[in-house]
């Protein structure tokens, strides 16, 4: 299974952080769930990425099923 961006998703990295945009929302993401978050956006084996964070990057409108 892999995801990608939503239309309405955007997101800028600095540091370390990422700020991810969707819908009115904004969300930083930084240490492990960086990791997460690019895994998932470049279609890398996400196994061993917890669900509930892929559930709330979908909850979220930021990634959809590619």
């Amino acid at each position: 299974m892999s995801y990608k961006l939503t239309r309405y998703a955007s997101y800028l990295e600095k540091n370390n952080i990422v700020a991810v945009y969707s819908n009115f929302n904004l969300f930083f993401l930084k240490n492990e769930t960086v990791v997460w978050f690019k895994k998932i956006i470049s279609s890398e084996k996400i196994d061993e990425i917890p669900k509930d964070f892929i559930k709330f990057l979908r909850d979220k409108e930021v990634i959809e099923l590619d």
